[in-house]
């Protein structure tokens, strides 16, 4: 995570030995990851030279590891990287991660799990929420100081439909926020619709589809929500982590729950906070 300001950056020319010719066509808004020039690191001939700060600071993800290539998991790592946002997906199969980056395409890569947490700066945990526990504790030191992002629901097939498994008046996300490592920062999102409204662009009336967020953690919030954003949904935060149970299955504001199937636009997302 790199911390910029809305000015932050500047082309470096031949610093690297690149010539001026190579970046011709490539705008601010590349989807390359942004690359500062700093203790040498160079991404291609991208290069971007921290300048004087001229505006309030903001988080800038360079690079997102989605674990878990489910139905949750590579739904996220196509929208993200269709929104350009620089995607590597990691399962407990190497070759179940590269299957799945081949079908996502538009540059999302695979590896394992390992270095797919060391390589972001936001680790999206797909799984099983018992997976997502062991993932916390396995890998403690290499999450500090990244975003950990939770879609999980801690829930279990009951006959037709399912039950929760959570023990009574506490959510997954409120389970997951205290197993934290020192150092990662917790925000909950992506879990707040079924698999198949993950892919859904707009609501019934046209409208882009909201996508509730909840954390305790304003930066790294704001830095998800930008890339649900990038996703190409409206995010909405839905409050701090005590507030995850109405964003998970069975909550007033999931779409297995109080809102009954619906997609809500910003405005309704908004509106049914109250």
């Amino acid at each position: 995570m790199i911390t910029l300001t809305p000015s932050a950056c500047a082309w470096a020319d031949g610093a690297d030995g690149c010539r001026a010719g190579d970046r011709q066509g490539v705008a601010e808004d590349s989807r390359r990851p942004w690359v500062p020039n700093v203790a040498g690191v160079r991404h291609d001939c991208f290069i971007f030279v921290p300048q004087r700060s001229l505006g309030t600071t903001q988080e800038v993800i360079m690079a997102v590891a989605v674990i878990g290539t489910g139905n949750i998991g590579a739904r996220v790592a196509h929208r993200l990287a269709q929104g350009g946002v620089d995607v590597t997906v990691a399962a407990s199969n190497l070759g179940s991660a590269q299957a799945a980056a081949e079908k996502i395409g538009n540059g999302v890569t695979a590896s394992g799990v390992q270095d797919a947490i060391a390589g972001a700066d936001t680790v999206v945990l797909a799984t099983w929420f018992d997976t997502a526990k062991q993932l916390l504790a396995d890998n403690a030191q290499a999450l500090k100081g990244k975003i950990v992002v939770d879609p999980s629901n801690n829930i279990a097939p009951d006959g037709d439909g399912f039950k929760s498994l959570n023990p009574e008046g506490v959510s997954a996300g409120q389970q997951l926020a205290k197993l934290m490592p020192a150092g990662a920062r917790f925000v909950k999102a992506f879990g707040t619709l079924g698999a198949d409204g993950l892919d859904a662009t707009q609501t019934a009336e046209g409208d882009k589809v909201a996508l509730y967020y909840a954390t305790d953690d304003d930066a790294a919030g704001a830095a998800v929500a930008d890339l649900i954003t990038k996703g190409g949904w409206a995010p909405v935060r839905a409050g701090g982590v005590d507030d995850t149970a109405r964003i998970e299955v069975f909550g007033d504001l999931h779409q297995f729950g109080g809102l009954n199937g619906r997609l809500l636009s910003e405005s309704e997302a908004r509106a049914s906070l109250a």
